[in-house]
C-alpha cells in the first residue's frame, strides 16, 4: 500500500514507466492473437517501436514480459465483468447483461478474443506460472457468478432449487468455449444460440410474482 507521502506527492508517469507500459500494451495484442510461444522478441520490438536494449532494460527476458502481459489482459477482462457484477442493476438484469456482452465474439472488446481461453492453451506447453494465473482468474469469475446467483436465491428472485455452482460453471465455461469456437469458424451464430438457451434455463429458475 502506498504511504500517505507517496499518495500526496505522486508524480506523473515518467518516460521509463511509459516505455514499459507501451511494451506491455503492444505485446498484449500479439500474445493474445498469436500466442506467447508464437511471438518473437523482434515482433514485440517492432510493434512497440523500441529496441532490444530498451526492452531488456525493462524486462529480464520475454518470459518476464509475458507474465506481466497475462496479468494486464486478465485484469482488463476481469474489470469488465466485475463492473457488471457490482452494478446496481437487479440480479436478473445483471445476468442478462453478462450474457449479452458476449454476444459478438468476432468483435471482442480485447483484440484477439478472450485471454482466458487464449492463455489457457499456453499451459499445454508446461508454462506453470501462466497456468496458475489463468486458473486464479477462472476461479475468481466462477465465484462471482455463484455470488450473483446466490444473491438471486437469497433475494427470492430465484428458486431455492437453483443449482448455483453447477449453473455458474456451465454458463462461464460454455461461453468461453463457444467464444473460441465462433472465432475459429468466423460465425457468431453459435454464441447467439447458446445465449438464448442459457437465458431460457435461467428463466426457468426465476420465481414469478
Amino acid at each position: 500500500m502506498a504511504s500517505i507521502w507517496q499518495s500526496a506527492f505522486r508524480i506523473p508517469m515518467g518516460k521509463s514507466e511509459k516505455t514499459r507500459k507501451r511494451y506491455i500494451e503492444k505485446a498484449a495484442v500479439t500474445f493474445n492473437t498469436r500466442g506467447i510461444g508464437g511471438t518473437t522478441v523482434d515482433e514485440i520490438i517492432q510493434a512497440a517501436e523500441g529496441s532490444k536494449g530498451s526492452l531488456y532494460s525493462h524486462f529480464i527476458n520475454k518470459e518476464a514480459l509475458s507474465y506481466e502481459v497475462v496479468d494486464f489482459l486478465l485484469d482488463k477482462y476481469n474489470q469488465k465483468l466485475r463492473a457488471i457484477f457490482d452494478s446496481a442493476l437487479p440480479v436478473t438484469d445483471r445476468f442478462y447483461t453478462l450474457l449479452r456482452y458476449n454476444v459478438n465474439p468476432l468483435d471482442f472488446f480485447i483484440a484477439g478474443g478472450s485471454p482466458m481461453i487464449n492463455f489457457s492453451t499456453e499451459c499445454d506447453d508446461g508454462n506453470e506460472i501462466v497456468r496458475l494465473k489463468v486458473k486464479a482468474a477462472f476461479e475468481q469469475n466462477i465465484r462471482l457468478f455463484c455470488r450473483l446467483l446466490q444473491e438471486g436465491v437469497d433475494g427470492g428472485l430465484l428458486t431455492p432449487a437453483t443449482p448455483v455452482e453447477i449453473f455458474a460453471y456451465k454458463v462461464f465455461c460454455l461461453i468461453e468455449g463457444t467464444g473460441a469456437f465462433c472465432r475459429v469458424t468466423g460465425d457468431n451464430a453459435p454464441m447467439r444460440n447458446l445465449i438464448d438457451d442459457l437465458q431460457q434455463e435461467f428463466d426457468n429458475y426465476r420465481i414469478r410474482s
